[in-house]
């Protein structure tokens, strides 16, 4: 059964609001997230207002694409902002725009859905549903400014932020709900004064089947049969962390049949290419983000997967790549607070290894242990998806959202 007909749809209660940087058909994560819950609110028979940039050529502003949704097009954008001084440069004209378009444009029986894309927007959104009457939710991917506190970290920055802290949180308190995509970050939003519920990302997992092992045309087209991969795939962020993958990769430059395969981009990925040429690491291997059709085919490429976050970043960022791993059947190699919410994820479910930041030997140890063990590489792939299945699948946490969008229709409770 099909998400639409999983969803009857029930009779329109205004309008729903949906505003990231990015839209579908943009591919970036969190556009995609987005254009699954518009589908769900969309059959539940809420008429659609999206609000986003878009990237590419121009097109007429305010209109309605082929799906009969209105979209509100506030820039265009060749590629879209890189490198955090471009970002913020164009932050205002996003931010001043979008808010117009709330204010005018939102109506008493609205709802607004709006994410943390671009960082700090989301209060302005909150300022403009209570101004108009509407109702909001804050979908909470990461959380600034505390990203940029604790990747800066100084007595000066964290004076110059605090009267931006203090005006986000009033914010918070405001928004009808906070939607958290961990334990971790809802603690952060309720101890702000948010009403907060825990809706994890998840997978496409309904279209990403478990793969045993090799089973991956990519693996085959750059792999021998006898390797032994260990994968990362996506964005190469400010909070991820290689180091240890570096250090364990120089421990085992001798095991020729231990390969490493990184597909993706993002701010890091220049760094990390350099580090490995500066190293003569010959089993480390490139590629671009590689089409969506083929995502499945990319991650089952991967014996095992690599995934981090900087120990500083816990609850303030959690790598929603952990369920897409688990959606093709591979076990993970964390690296990072190995008490954090993420560790005990992996530990709970019994689907892979975490090792601590500059743990480089412990990880190679786990890499080895794995590749001469192929059945326990299965079997702890296997749990993954188990556990996927059973606490994090796509339709059930759509149908949370499901939920709360009805719950949030007229004549249910709003925050003063």
């Amino acid at each position: 059964m099909n998400l639409p007909e999983r969803f009857a749809a029930q009779p329109p209660r205004g309008h729903v609001w949906v505003i990231n940087q990015w839209l579908p058909p943009d591919l970036a994560p969190t556009a995609v997230l987005c254009g699954e819950l518009v589908t769900v609110i969309r059959a539940a028979g809420h008429p659609v207002v999206l609000v986003s940039r878009v990237r590419g050529a121009p097109a007429d502003g305010p209109g309605h694409d082929d799906t009969g949704m209105r979209r509100i097009v506030v820039d265009h954008l060749p590629h879209g902002p890189t490198g955090i001084i471009a970002k913020l440069a164009s932050w205002p004209r996003f931010a001043w725009r979008t808010w117009r378009a709330l204010l005018d444009g939102l109506k008493p029986d609205d709802l607004v859905v709006v994410c943390s894309d671009p960082p700090l927007f989301y209060p302005l959104a909150i300022l403009a549903a209570r101004r108009r009457g509407a109702r909001v939710v804050h979908w909470s991917q990461d959380v600034y400014p505390d990203v940029v506190q604790r990747y800066w970290p100084s007595a000066a920055l964290n004076l110059l932020l605090a009267p931006v802290r203090v005006w986000r949180n009033r914010r918070l308190k405001q928004a009808d709900c906070v939607v958290a995509i961990s334990e971790g970050m809802a603690g952060l939003m309720q101890a702000a004064g948010a009403h907060t519920e825990v809706i994890p990302n998840w997978a496409r997992d309904e279209r990403i089947a478990p793969r045993v092992l090799g089973d991956s045309a990519l693996r085959r087209a750059h792999f021998r049969d006898a390797d032994f991969v260990v994968a990362y795939s996506g964005n190469l962020g400010r909070v991820h962390e290689f180091d240890t993958l570096l250090a364990a990769a120089r421990l085992l430059r001798h095991e020729k049949r231990i390969q490493f395969l990184v597909v993706g981009s993002g701010p890091r990925k220049a760094q990390l290419q350099s580090a490995v040429a500066q190293s003569d690491l010959s089993s480390f291997h490139f590629l671009p983000l590689q089409p969506e059709a083929q995502l499945a085919d990319t991650l089952a490429a991967g014996d095992a997967h690599f995934v981090s976050l900087r120990s500083e970043f816990e609850a303030l960022v959690l790598p929603s790549k952990f369920y897409s791993v688990a959606a093709v059947a591979r076990p993970v190699l964390f690296c990072g607070d190995v008490d954090g919410e993420m560790a005990t994820l992996v530990a709970g479910h019994q689907c892979g290894v975490s090792v601590a930041v500059g743990a480089g030997q412990e990880l190679a140890d786990a890499i080895l242990a794995l590749a001469s063990d192929s059945a326990r590489c299965a079997e702890l792939g296997r749990n993954a998806r188990v556990m996927l299945d059973q606490h994090y699948s796509r339709t059930a946490q759509l149908a949370k959202w499901r939920r709360l969008v009805e719950r949030l229709g007229p004549g249910g409770p709003r925050n003063s």
